[in-house]
């Protein structure tokens, strides 16, 4: 049988199946896309989602945002903070879903985006 290497974080993992940085970042707003879709559209969404989403976005972004140059008027948390108040205060999945999409438009990369 053969040795499999032994890999103690993500990153190691990402390196040895060479997946890119935007694969890295879209990778998980794929999953959370799909996630998403499987409630209707004016439904609630539950404090929990809607913390796990957040937290999801703030960190792909934060660990795989490599064009801080094309943006330089974005400052992460402080941008987050108001995703926060928006995304807390929307009545519904739609509301929601917009100001996240908001959110990762402020990226102004052309190929960070929230399905």
């Amino acid at each position: 049988m053969p040795h499999r290497p032994y890999y103690s974080t993500k990153r190691d993992v990402a390196s040895y199946v060479n997946i890119s940085s935007m694969q890295r970042l879209i990778l998980p707003m794929i999953a959370l896309a799909a996630t998403l879709h499987t409630q209707s559209q004016g439904s609630t969404l539950p404090v929990e989602t809607k913390v796990w989403v957040a937290t999801k976005l703030y960190s792909g972004i934060q660990m795989y945002f490599a064009h801080a140059e094309g943006a330089p008027e974005f400052d992460l948390d402080r941008d987050f903070q108001q995703h926060l108040k928006a995304a807390f205060a929307a009545p519904d999945r739609r509301t929601f879903d917009l100001a996240s999409m908001a959110f990762m438009g402020k990226l102004r990369n052309g190929h960070s985006f929230l399905l």
